[in-house]
């Protein structure tokens, strides 16, 4: 957020952002209308299976050639079979969706690493042994709206310093500060 905001790119990234929803949107409407088709089918299909093998059973069970604990064993095994296959029509379409995410996750995970120059380092090795101090620092994203106003505090080498507030008041702005070309005014 910090980047877009300090590159201005909030109309851009906005314009990125609502185009890629909308890709979602078109990918999870075709989802949904495969899911719409395809489910009814194999529901009727498992349906048709299950009437038939009630109906034939029936039959059996009616001219005496099976017995009727037979034909319920039957159908308790007819039914544990049927759930498993449903299952894995599921199990396919989940499948596809995290195959597609994990092919996203692995693109970026593949990317190459971005170069840095001397001037992107931090040299944490002059600070090792200084305190912090941080003397009127007032910042703002645009002209209208101040996060931080005349902020000052001494941070003590080798302690631990808790920074608190609720959210929105400008923590992370003002790590990010001392982290940032715009470094704070830092005091040996």
């Amino acid at each position: 957020m910090r980047i877009v905001k300090s590159n201005n790119a909030e109309q851009r990234e906005r314009k990125h952002g609502n185009a890629k929803l909308l890709e979602l949107f078109q990918l999870s409407l075709k989802e949904a209308k495969i899911q719409s088709i395809v489910s009814p089918i194999i529901t009727s299909l498992m349906m048709v299976i299950f009437v038939g093998v009630i109906g034939y059973g029936g039959l059996r069970v009616f001219s005496g050639d099976i017995f009727a604990g037979t034909f319920i064993a039957i159908v308790v095994y007819l039914v544990q079979t049927v759930t498993p296959i449903v299952s894995l029509v599921s199990f396919y379409n989940d499948y596809k969706k995290t195959a597609g995410s994990t092919e996203r996750v692995f693109e970026i995970y593949n990317m190459s690493e971005e170069k840095l120059n001397g001037s992107e380092k931090l040299a944490l090795e002059a600070f090792e042994n200084a305190d912090v101090t941080i003397e009127n620092v007032s910042f703002s994203y645009d002209q209208k709206t101040t996060i931080l106003k005349n902020i000052s505090m001494h941070i003590p080498n080798k302690k631990t310093t808790a920074i608190v507030g609720p959210s929105g008041s400008g923590k992370s702005t003002l790590f990010y500060l001392s982290f940032s070309d715009r470094r704070l005014p830092l005091q040996r």
